[in-house]
């Protein structure tokens, strides 16, 4: 149940975000939520079949594949004192990634009502916080409410 919620947290922030940043409307985010959960099934029955471990690695090839990245590297640093250097790393391919796509989305749909400079690091950084700012306080508001 606590899995579920997670889940469902998790969601709304990525749709908000999608929303957002990339114009989704609901019949595009519709689709993305159903492919979301497809791949979602995808990698419990990979965790299944072949066990956590050959999952994770699957996961890790295709989020590769996904970013263009071949060089991506997962790293398990409970623990470790490398932990501030892997955040770095993270949030610079986090970065990245984001730009991409937002350049990517932005050439689709051609001039937008509202100027966007995709190499601007702080306005991604701000635009991250409003949104987990808005659906930490819907959430809020909606358990409020119950």
């Amino acid at each position: 149940m606590a899995g579920d919620r997670a889940a469902k947290i998790a969601w709304q922030i990525y749709a908000k975000a999608v929303i957002d940043v990339l114009h989704y409307g609901p019949d595009r985010l519709e689709r993305l939520r159903k492919e979301s959960h497809a791949n979602y099934e995808q990698l419990n029955k990979w965790g299944h079949e072949d066990g956590l471990d050959v999952a994770m690695e699957k996961l890790r090839r295709c989020a590769a594949d996904a970013m263009q990245s071949p060089d991506l590297e997962v790293a398990d640093i409970d623990g470790s004192k490398d932990a501030v250097e892997v955040d770095k790393e993270f949030r610079k391919q986090q970065l990245n990634f984001i730009k991409r796509v937002r350049a990517q989305t932005l050439g689709r749909i051609g001039a937008t009502s509202q100027p966007v400079n995709v190499l601007a690091e702080q306005g991604v950084q701000d635009k991250v916080q409003e949104i987990m700012q808005q659906v930490s306080q819907q959430s809020f508001e909606r358990r409020r409410r119950r």
